[in-house]
């Protein structure tokens, strides 16, 4: 049966699943239903509509705009705070250690924080979860597990137990009387609970035919998913990240402005509806757009030109210097706020038939670095993105730079922030004994054990003392970084034999502070990834491999008790810690010290 309303207020009723038109069949009768009056009529079954997704292959970008589905704020809020579920790193950071288990000797072991430390458990399953799903689709297809668990509904079943397991361990955690943690378990049981339900939104869609896209990961898909975007849309967005997709299907609104011709001319040159919005939005058009074909980079948000090209330019090109394979110059843009002081770096075009080295360090050779395709500025953007994820202001900003568009022909570069000071060769010792100084360049020397950069020497890091008597360290020149063939973070360090004498980095630093060491086991695999797009796939896996590294030997500090707190960088023995072998503040600080004739 069914009711439908005679008279009275109106009333609201809800919509539960499909529901097919009002009843139109015979009154079986008449009353009174919350003050209303109603009529009773026999309930004739609808057929819900068939659904729209279904199992084909999507319509490729050019042919249609993505439109994202707007997002349920209740499913995402909890991931707004925190991308997904924190890590226990996070956690702990902000909630605290649990407690030592208290040993008796012969009369056993009192468990401490049972309840916080099983919360961090499952917490590690989800991310450990996540990190082996992305790496096992890292992999060539036909390296990738069989296994009916790695099939795409598999994979995501998967995770929705992995996800369970977390929550029933969150709820336990609430339940109990004397737990003291209860504000910020609460906190990561939203986040779990808006994970399980955009799992379960994708799975409603695979029942419906949608399929994943080729070789994402689960955390990938599910960054897509809180933005957002359905299973159909991610189909095409190839090669782009989750805010990358978001900053397209944003300015899709720049189609107005293009014209069928200028559409057509676009397709026509090769480029993608979303590459032609980039680079008309850029104003470098077609010819810009060559310029990147010809240079093999990839037009995406964080590679287009934005702020530095004829336009913006107000100074000449004056020659700074050259390093061993690169030419640099000193230029000055208009930032809007007044000039904008850069050093830019012409990028020389990979030699696609293999015969002449575009690359020629030795430290790219030995880290597995193409030489004929090397993909500088990819290596330059990517390590600047990977240090302001760790919140360590030690590079220059980089960005991608055009010059001569304007008159023909035209040139990419890098543009650089120029760094301020004097190079670490020339720098005063007394400044090595700065607590503050000591610290930024420990910064640059755990993102370069990062990025694998083997080639920092006391010529391409610069220390200055700002107008608010800070200490500013920037590390330039980051060409010969993210090799393939570097797993281990501790691969960057000088030796004595033809296979590491070469390089001019050192070991992994004797002593770090708790900022520091909360960053880098902050640091999931996927916000590294995030930050390598572009890159080779085998680069990125040894990224992560030195990401491991690190963090196994921030533990290892841990337990030397060799983490201290920001501000006792500048204690003596501090200072007598750091040596030639072990840091760049030893290395540099002995080296100026014999430049001083202060010692022998």
């Amino acid at each position: 049966m069914a009711i439908s309303q005679t008279s009275g207020p109106t009333l609201h009723q809800p919509t539960i699943g499909t529901t097919g038109p009002k009843s139109t069949g015979p009154s079986l009768g008449t009353g009174q239903w919350g003050g209303s009056g109603v009529k009773v009529v026999a309930f004739k079954p609808s057929t819900p509509p068939k659904p729209t997704t279904v199992d084909r292959s999507p319509k490729p970008l050019p042919g249609r705009n993505v439109e994202p589905r707007t997002p349920d704020y209740r499913l995402t809020r909890a991931a707004e705070r925190a991308p997904g579920v924190e890590t226990s790193a996070t956690l702990k950071g902000r909630a605290g250690d649990p407690k030592a288990d208290k040993s008796f000797g012969i009369f056993g072991v009192h468990k401490m924080s049972t309840g916080y430390k099983d919360m961090l458990a499952k917490m590690d399953d989800v991310h450990k979860f996540l990190s082996d799903d992305a790496h096992e689709m890292s992999m060539p297809p036909h390296y990738r597990s069989p296994m009916k668990s790695y099939t795409d509904s598999g994979r995501l079943h998967e995770l929705e137990n992995t996800l369970d397991f977390a929550m029933a361990s969150a709820n336990k955690y609430m339940k109990g009387r004397s737990h003291s943690h209860k504000t910020e378990i609460g906190e990561v049981r939203e986040q779990i609970k808006a994970e399980q339900k955009l799992v379960e939104s994708l799975l409603s869609q695979m029942k419906k035919g949608g399929t994943f896209p080729p070789d994402r990961s689960l955390s990938e898909i599910m960054d897509f998913a809180r933005l957002g975007f359905t299973l159909d849309n991610m189909h095409d967005l190839h090669g782009l990240t989750p805010a990358q997709a978001r900053h397209i299907v944003e300015n899709n609104l720049l189609d107005r402005n293009l014209t069928p011709t200028q559409l057509h001319d676009y397709g026509k040159a090769g480029f993608t509806r979303g590459e032609a919005i980039l680079l008309e939005k850029s104003g470098i058009g077609i010819e810009g757009g060559l310029l990147y074909r010809k240079m093999d980079i990839p037009i995406r948000p964080d590679t287009i030109v934005t702020s530095f090209d004829e336009t913006t330019r107000t100074s000449g090109m004056t020659k700074l210097g050259s390093g061993a394979f690169n030419t640099v110059y000193s230029v000055d843009y208009d930032s809007g706020g007044g000039d904008y002081h850069a050093v830019y770096k012409p990028l020389s075009p990979p030699d696609l038939t293999r015969t002449t080295k575009v690359e020629k360090g030795w430290v790219a050779a030995r880290t597995g670095i193409d030489p004929y395709n090397p993909q500088i500025a990819l290596r330059n953007v990517a390590t600047c993105s990977v240090a302001k994820k760790l919140g360590f202001d030690v590079v220059p900003h980089t960005e991608i730079g055009i010059r001569g568009l304007s008159s023909g022909g035209g040139e990419l570069g890098i543009v650089m922030s120029r760094a301020p000071g004097n190079p670490a060769a020339k720098t005063d010792p007394a400044l090595f004994e700065r607590g503050d100084v000591r610290r930024e360049i420990v910064k640059l020397q755990l993102l370069d054990h990062l990025v694998g950069q083997g080639d920092r020497h006391g010529n391409n890091y610069f220390i200055a003392i700002d107008k608010n008597g800070q200490a500013v360290v920037t590390g330039i020149d980051n060409d010969q970084c993210l090799g393939k063939d570097l797993h281990d973070p501790n691969g960057i360090a000088q030796g004595t034999s033809p296979l590491d004498k070469g390089f001019r980095g050192r070991k992994m630093p004797p002593i770090i502070d708790t900022d520091m060491a909360s960053m880098i086991r902050g640091m999931t695999d996927t916000d590294l990834a995030d930050c390598l797009k572009g890159l080779k796939p085998e680069e990125i896996r040894a990224a992560k491999d030195r990401l491991v590294g690190l963090k196994v030997h921030v533990s290892d500090l841990q337990m030397k008790n060799r983490i201290i707190k920001p501000e006792q960088w500048g204690q003596d023995w501090v200072g007598a810690e750091f040596r030639n072998e072990n840091s760049y503040v030893g290395r540099d600080y002995e080296r100026a010290l014999q430049r001083t004739n202060q010692i022998i």
